[in-house]
């Protein structure tokens, strides 16, 4: 019970028990003395102190961001309710972003809630303070590497230059892992995991990165099975593909066969990948959604040499499975008709050429 109601209200609820006998039955009964809900007026409600490198007003905006709205605005007293929950939440927020910048041993802590004079109804305004210690700044020492096999040390440690003499950035060193991962997709390893742990001296102020790796199978493409082509050719779309079956996996060439069948505008959605997610040699799965080949658009609009005049335009595309188009273009004004006929035969699959026949 108190821990429902710390996460409904702020601070310790009085909460009581006892035994009562009713008609010859004894009932274990809990007596519940709420009291005002605490609320939040304003922003300046919340008082930080020890904070050097992320200004007041950051603080305030991530303490603000986690407390609960409430639902009835009819209180002048109306912005946010404090809750136990949210504000274990805002500390953790505060000392992921300390983290995030080098600050392993920050701590956040709040003091006992100040409930102030200003009360309406069942609300009270009440005061946050927060104290944070943010102590000694962690900088990158070295990088350590295990597990590497398929790529070099010097190489991966190429990648980690910018890391070395700085501030312990873990979303900096996130990317690098990133680009660490790409470098192994390139080589067929697309399994593979990367770990980065830290080894701190005793004073916290340097950290020697330990990235261990598992490199995983290199894995080889199989057979490409296309699905969802209703009216393009399967042979067309194969064409289009950097994927050959019994080359290394790249998941930049997936990525760049996918954006190429998605620039043919033949199709809305395309997705590729592997059919098994295990062994040496793995089938590929080529999922597409083919557009509408049928458009028609039609318009009434006013020229200054025609008058009011009605203009249209008809597109039949993908004739045939291989990306041809056929447009038809037509607009009739007050004293003439205009017809024009175009066909755009495909290159690969996107259009290059048009033949235009006109008649008026």
């Amino acid at each position: 019970v108190d821990e429902i109601f710390a996460d409904c209200e702020l601070g310790a609820v009085p909460v009581t028990g006892e035994i009562e006998e009713v008609h010859g039955e004894r009932r274990l009964v809990f007596r519940i003395h709420t009291g005002p809900q605490s609320v939040l007026a304003s922003r300046g409600d919340i008082r930080v102190h020890g904070s050097q490198v992320l200004p007041e007003r950051e603080v305030r905006l991530m303490v603000v961001e986690r407390l609960p709205r409430r639902a009835n605005r009819a209180s002048p007293l109306r912005r946010l309710r404090i809750t136990e929950a949210a504000l274990d939440l805002a500390q953790d927020d505060l000392r992921t972003r300390y983290q995030s910048m080098g600050y392993l041993g920050v701590k956040v802590v709040r003091d006992p809630v100040e409930r102030l004079v200003q009360r309406v109804g069942s609300l009270e305004r009440s005061q946050v303070t927060l104290r944070i210690r943010e102590g000694a700044r962690t900088h990158v020492r070295d990088v350590e590497v295990r597990g590497n096999l398929r790529v070099d040390t010097d190489e991966i440690r190429e990648l980690a230059r910018p890391l070395i003499g700085e501030p312990l950035r873990r979303p900096e060193i996130e990317r690098v892992l990133d680009r660490l991962r790409a470098l192994y997709g390139e080589r067929g390893c697309v399994d593979v995991v990367v770990r980065s742990t830290e080894d701190l001296s005793e004073d916290t102020t340097e950290a020697t990165l330990i990235w261990t790796i598992v490199e995983g199978l290199q894995v080889r493409y199989g057979k490409v099975l296309v699905r969802g082509n209703r009216h393009t050719r399967t042979r067309l779309i194969r064409n289009e593909l950097s994927i050959r079956p019994g080359h290394l996996w790249r998941p930049e060439e997936v990525e760049q066969s996918r954006r190429r069948l998605l620039e043919s505008t033949l199709f809305g959605q395309v997705g590729i990948r592997p059919l098994n997610t295990s062994g040496r040699v793995r089938d590929v799965l080529l999922e597409v959604s083919e557009r509408k080949r049928w458009r028609l658009l039609l318009g009434p609009g006013i020229s200054t040499s025609e008058g009011l005049r009605l203009a249209g335009e008809s597109h039949l595309g993908n004739l045939g499975g291989v990306g041809h188009r056929w447009s038809t273009f037509a607009h009739v004004g007050i004293d003439w008709e205009n017809l024009r006929l175009a066909f755009s035969p495909a290159g690969d699959l996107a259009g290059t050429q048009r033949a235009d026949v006109e008649w008026k």
